[in-house]
């Protein structure tokens, strides 16, 4: 059975963390983590702690809203 993992921040979802032999594999589901794709890492928390680093290095901001019709 594969265990799969949604490694998020506080704006986004970053990508999906699978279970490998040697630990965790990180998959990105959004461009701005793309330098991560295919990553082994030995512990989800070393996952969790490169997404960070990249999010506060990088000041990834939200998402952009898509303009929409204002009700009136």
């Amino acid at each position: 059975m594969t265990d799969i993992f949604a490694i998020e921040t506080p704006a986004r979802t970053a990508g999906l963390a699978v279970r490998a032999k040697t630990g965790f594999r990180f998959y990105a589901s959004d461009h701005a983590f793309a330098c991560l794709e295919g990553r082994s890492y030995r512990t989800l928390e070393d996952v969790r702690a490169d997404v960070s680093r990249l999010t506060s290095a990088r000041h990834i901001p939200s998402p952009a809203r898509r303009p929409g019709r204002r009700r009136r």
